[in-house]
């Protein structure tokens, strides 16, 4: 932990494209680092996956276990934030991570900035359906409903991951204990936040694109004349979806598994941008001037 007080403003401004290159720097050169640090969070979210399917699609345990899957992560973003802030000699990932202090600062923080999408993301839905409440197919619109119409998808998918963003630097300075809120991250990435998301989209988009590609190539070996589990007559979509996934439970896990770990390398990148900008947005180096990693394991 640092001894002086966070900055009241943002000290530089963010370079995309040379952040998005840094990232992928940071975890692509250390990709013995990223195994280190995924181990027992991925182990965890493995166990949560069998667990998944093993209780109804539609349910309070179903959605607990997606409460739980916060829990994996958590260890993991600590793990990756330290270790991109602090270095490989302060910071190691410990192959048998501890759940500490931070973790539950980290957790806290994480269910507070999900909360607050969440609010977002209904009030816009709430909106939008007052607005567009009781229109039909054929019926003309006016300028307002038509302004809702086009704007209601963008003001979710652009605003909440640009709230998530301008609150995001609250993640690293907990990983590495400062004394640091939720206000300060919003001081800090004023003027920041477009970068932060062109920064983001920049290091997604291609990991995205794989997830998607391995996700169609397991479906077309692994699902093969599986045929799609709805038009029956009299069976509910839920208990339809329910016999799809007992008849492929082996080859649904698989994917699961294979695309699990893909994601890991995304939550890496993501983790990576968001550190590397903190830092420089705020200025901040370790209290005992250690040094920070670099793409390549240097240092």
């Amino acid at each position: 932990m640092t001894d002086t007080a966070p900055p009241s403003a943002a000290l530089r401004k963010l370079r995309v494209i040379e952040t998005a290159k840094e990232a992928y720097a940071r975890v692509f050169g250390n990709l013995h680092l990223l195994v280190r640090a995924a181990l027992v969070p991925f182990a965890l979210s493995l166990a949560l996956i069998v667990l998944s399917f093993t209780v109804p699609l539609v349910s309070v345990l179903g959605y607990l276990i997606g409460i739980l899957d916060l829990l994996p992560y958590t260890l993991f973003g600590v793990a990756w934030h330290r270790l991109t802030l602090l270095g490989p000699v302060a910071a190691a990932p410990p192959l048998r991570p501890a759940w500490a202090r931070r973790h539950w600062r980290f957790l806290g923080y994480l269910l507070a900035v999900m909360l607050l999408f969440y609010l977002l993301a209904m009030a816009i839905i709430l909106v939008s359906g007052q607005v567009l409440g009781g229109v039909e197919v054929g019926d003309s619109l006016s300028g307002l409903q038509w302004f809702v119409l086009i704007a209601a998808a963008p003001a979710l998918l652009i605003g909440g991951p640009y709230l998530v963003l301008r609150l995001s630097f609250v993640f690293p300075a907990t990983s590495v204990d400062e004394d640091y809120g939720l206000r300060h991250a919003r001081t800090h990435t004023k003027g920041q936040g477009l970068r932060l998301l062109g920064a983001t989209v920049i290091v997604a988009v291609p990991m995205g694109m794989l997830i998607w590609a391995v996700s169609a190539l397991l479906g077309a070996l692994l699902f093969t004349g599986v045929a799609p589990a709805t038009g029956q007559d009299g069976v509910s979509p839920i208990a339809q979806m329910a016999a799809f996934v007992d008849a492929n439970l082996g080859a649904l896990m698989l994917t699961q598994a294979i695309t699990t770990a893909i994601n890991y390398v995304l939550m890496a990148l993501m983790v990576s941008v968001i550190s590397i900008a903190f830092r420089i947005c705020t200025g901040w180096v370790p209290a005992g001037g250690g040094m920070v990693i670099r793409g390549n394991g240097e240092s």
